[in-house]
């Protein structure tokens, strides 16, 4: 089995590459310049969770990998002024997935916002991909029925596809449900994920010990597909 440090790398039989505990401290053992894409949906009014990310990244990312970072309507510019500042990462364009369910209402600016920004950025100043990365992504619709801010696997799976190639290490620092795992098994990425709630993680590892390939992949390339309607 493949392993990044003392972790072994899903989709294994053991923990399905997610493991139970504190991030800040389980990310200590991930080796320098080891992973590809961090991708991953922090709390969004924990500042200090961004500029930790950032800050793991210079470490952790292999030079020209990215880091996205689902921010939150009212908390993208804290979070986009405590990453920013980090030496070493480059930002990039902010990539927006576009809600299809509704729209989630915001009381202290009253407004109906129908979109969620990512935070994206580059380790070093230089793209080594040729793939060209989609900002908008139309998503599905949240998913809370393993986790309370589960959210739809589209715009994950775009963007994972997009700057990652196939055998690839993902990494996920606060994975919840697992959304970003389930992308990465149909996509043949390599996957490493922390969570710190034990249920969570737990149901995480179930989603992702009765996955099923050949179904999944039908269903998350027409999310992606859908995505392109319209394009020239």
């Amino acid at each position: 089995m493949e392993t990044l440090g003392p972790y072994l790398l899903g989709h294994n039989p053991i923990n399905a590459g997610i493991y139970t505990g504190n991030s800040l401290k389980l990310s200590a053992q991930i080796p320098d310049s080891s992973v590809d894409l961090i991708i991953c949906d922090p709390v969004y009014w924990e500042t200090g969770q961004y500029k930790w990310l950032a800050e793991t990244a210079v470490r952790v990312l292999k030079d020209g990998g990215n880091l996205v970072a689902q921010a939150g309507f009212e908390y993208r510019y804290s979070a986009e002024c405590a990453m920013y500042n980090i030496n070493g990462m480059t930002p990039r364009p902010l990539l927006v997935e576009a809600y299809t369910g509704g729209f989630q209402q915001v009381w202290n600016h009253r407004s109906l916002n129908a979109y969620a920004p990512y935070i994206w950025m580059t380790k070093g100043k230089d793209i080594t991909r040729e793939a060209w990365v989609r900002t908008l992504v139309r998503g599905g619709g949240k998913d809370k029925s393993l986790h309370e801010w589960g959210d739809s696997p589209a715009a994950f799976f775009t963007w994972i596809e997009a700057m990652t190639d196939p055998g690839d290490v993902v990494f996920d620092p606060f994975t919840g449900s697992g959304v970003v795992p389930a992308c990465c098994a149909v996509l043949g990425r390599r996957y490493l994920a922390f969570e710190i709630d034990p249920e969570i993680a737990d149901k995480a590892r179930s989603r992702l010990s009765i996955f099923q390939l050949p179904l999944s992949f039908d269903i998350f390339r027409q999310v992606e597909m859908d995505t392109t309607d319209g394009d020239q």
